[in-house]
């Protein structure tokens, strides 16, 4: 996990993450982890229902010169009820996270995939899955690995099997998420260098 406190940087980027997944499957305490809020309090409390969005903001840091100012959009997993939300909740987005149960249906799984990641066209390296365990004691199938568990077509996006029951465990998601970010980067990269490309083309035009 990078430290915000590093030199100062050359390139600072901004993006909006969608995060996503049924109720219950651990959103806002996985959001709590990405902004480095106060987990062991969070962990400790019931579980309560996102009502609509809460958004977070805050800093990362990507590399030696490169840092990102993160919109987390944690959204509520009852998709029935804000379903005419949706195009909010998803402009603008450049990356999603989908926090899903590793032992929901592989139909399910998709469902979610197509609602907010195939239906706004992202990219697949715009993509991460958190496969996240439940309750502490909570167990997979053995040698279960994230491409096992994924249906067919999402096997190739980034995933790990999560928990945040250890400070070892909460690095990894932390790792992963950097990961994303990084992948972000570049697709920001890539919208810039093609905007700046159609300028050229547009005045060669016109000349």
């Amino acid at each position: 996990m990078q430290s915000m406190e590093a030199p100062a940087v050359e390139l600072e980027y901004g993006a909006k993450i969608v995060l996503a997944g049924p109720k219950r499957a651990g959103k806002s305490a996985i959001a709590n982890v990405l902004a480095e809020n106060d987990m062991d309090v969070e962990l400790a409390m019931p579980y309560h229902a996102t009502v609509g969005v809460r958004i977070l903001e805050f800093a990362r840091l990507l590399d030696e010169r490169s840092s990102m100012e993160v919109q987390l959009w944690d959204t509520s997993g009852d998709i029935d009820a804000y379903v005419s939300a949706m195009p909010v909740y998803m402009r603008d987005a450049v990356g999603v996270i989908l926090v899903l149960d590793p032992a929901m249906k592989k139909t399910d799984m998709d469902a979610w995939f197509t609602t907010f990641v195939e239906d706004y066209m992202l990219e697949d390296r715009q993509v991460l899955v958190l496969l996240h365990m439940g309750p502490p004691g909570t167990t997979l199938p053995s040698g279960a690995t994230p491409r096992s568990l994924l249906p067919r077509r999402m096997a190739g996006l980034n995933a790990i099997i999560s928990t945040l029951e250890s400070d070892e465990a909460r690095d990894d998601v932390q790792d992963a998420f950097e990961d994303l970010l990084r992948n972000v980067a570049d697709v920001l990269d890539d919208m810039q260098a093609e905007e700046e490309s159609r300028i050229i083309q547009s005045q060669q035009g016109g000349a």
